[in-house]
């Protein structure tokens, strides 16, 4: 988060910056302190009521930051508080000693607005955010803690998203964090579309799998291996959901930029079109696995846009479209008889794909 796991880390946390230093200026960096041992045996747990709690504490600290409310501070900070610092290091430091250096600076009171509050569960923040984002921030407070993250808008900087993390040992009704504002990963997963509604099963089941593909969920991937035909074409390969699994573990390439458009069908000439020979390869094989001709399979095409989230423009940026194929498999229900399911039995993404 401090810039140097990949250039979307890098941007993330110079934008964050320029947001920290007229808040932090004349303020010697604290000497780094350790954690005390946890006393509690606290378990990941889902934020269910706690939800609001969490949320409402988040933004009141996001406030009284942005406003230099010193004193605002206090109620909601754990004992020991990260910062990142304007020269780019992340420190640890006693809430106290945070607080007593502040309180000799006069902080600008930033003409900013907060908006677009999210909140995740530590499972919910691994689930949803891009392989190791979360894991990134497990140093902050542990692997069961909670998030709050806000996008702070401020004219003369623009929109800089941020994350707090509620400390482990502490949770709802008094949550206190166990940061001040870090730079968030979430802005990639905010900006990106929704997903598609279950009422359209094909765009629905494309964008899952798609996205536990391309935000490098191995997990996931192996959790969804039923929704995937076996073996499956990924790009020039054919292989089963776990060896894509397999294969995603190997790639440790950053994907904290990576942001999603809206789905929609594609036209099976369009597809033909736009993925060449692969097409002719799908034709001829994919009847050898599925055990059903190709009419029988009732194809339907799915195209993904993809692209990297440039925050400082707040927009997607080298837009790419994924192509997904669905088809219509007969498989055992469980009760004795056999029932048609959609799988995914492809999907080619490395390649710029488009209409």
């Amino acid at each position: 988060m401090s810039g140097r796991q990949g250039l979307s880390w890098a941007d993330r946390a110079r934008r964050a910056a320029e947001l920290a230093v007229p808040l932090l200026r004349g303020v010697a960096p604290l000497a780094h302190v350790e954690a005390e041992p946890r006393t509690g045996t606290s378990s990941s747990r889902s934020l269910g009521a706690g939800r609001v709690e969490i949320q409402r504490a988040g933004l009141a600290l996001g406030q009284a930051w942005l406003k230099g409310d010193l004193p605002g501070l206090r109620p909601y900070l754990a004992e020991r508080v990260w910062c990142l610092w304007p020269d780019g290091e992340l420190r640890r430091c006693s809430r106290e000693a945070l607080l007593d250096a502040l309180a000799g600076q006069s902080p600008p009171v930033l003409a900013g607005r907060i908006e677009r509050v999210r909140s995740y569960g530590a499972s919910e923040a691994r689930s949803v955010l891009p392989a190791g984002a979360a894991r990134a921030y497990e140093f902050v407070a542990g692997e069961r803690a909670a998030w709050v993250t806000f996008a702070a808008r401020v004219p003369e900087i623009g929109g800089v998203r941020w994350l707090v993390i509620v400390d482990e040992d502490s949770m709802p009704p008094r949550p206190r964090f166990a940061c001040l504002p870090l730079p968030s990963p979430d802005e990639a997963l905010v900006a990106s579309a929704a997903l598609a509604s279950p009422e359209d099963p094909a765009r629905s089941l494309a964008e899952g799998c798609a996205r536990a593909v391309l935000l490098g969920h191995s997990r996931q991937l192996r959790a969804r291996s039923s929704q995937f035909t076996a073996p499956f074409f990924w790009n020039d390969r054919i292989l089963s959901a776990s060896e894509a699994a397999e294969a995603l573990e190997r790639d440790a390439a950053d994907r904290s930029h990576r942001c999603f458009g809206p789905s929609r069908r594609w036209p099976a000439p369009a597809a033909e079109a736009a993925l060449g020979h692969h097409f002719d390869v799908l034709r001829r094989e994919g009847p050898k696995v599925w055990l059903r001709s190709w009419d029988e399979a009732r194809p339907e095409w799915v195209g993904l846009t993809y692209g990297s989230y440039d925050g400082e423009r707040e927009r997607m940026v080298e837009a790419r479209a994924a192509v997904a194929l669905v088809v219509r498999l007969l498989e055992p229900d469980g009760t004795g008889e056999v029932a048609e399911r959609r799988r995914v039995a492809a999907l080619f993404t490395e390649r710029s794909v488009t209409r």
